[in-house]
């Protein structure tokens, strides 16, 4: 997801830096459960690509408010990532169950 933000074209991407951040700030893993938790989190997640500490909460909100899609659009982009990350897990999911059986099997050969 590309946004901009201060005048920067800035390509939104998964990054556990958005989530250390986030539990740091909130003192709470992100559970996606309100509407504040997911303007902190899109700011954690803004912080952690651009690297820039100075960026400010109100200042972002002030942008946010002017920018409403932009916070649907984020929640969406998360969430359709997160569904990937969970698809990709469940296919390889088979793979690793036999891959246990094939390692189980060659040790009781021996």
């Amino acid at each position: 997801m590309i946004i901009n933000y201060n005048n920067k074209e800035i390509t939104l991407k998964f990054s556990f830096r958005s989530d250390m951040l986030f539990e740091d700030a909130t003192g709470k893993t992100f559970t996606a459960q309100n509407e504040s938790e997911w303007l902190q989190y899109f700011f954690c997640t803004l912080v952690a690509i651009t690297k820039d500490e100075t960026l400010k909460f109100d200042d972002f909100l002030d942008w946010i408010s002017e920018n409403p899609t932009v916070f649907y659009d984020f929640i969406e982009w998360y969430s359709d990532y997160q569904q990937s990350v969970m698809n990709l897990r469940k296919k390889a999911e088979p793979e690793q169950q036999t891959d246990s059986k094939k390692k189980v099997s060659r040790s009781k050969k021996k």
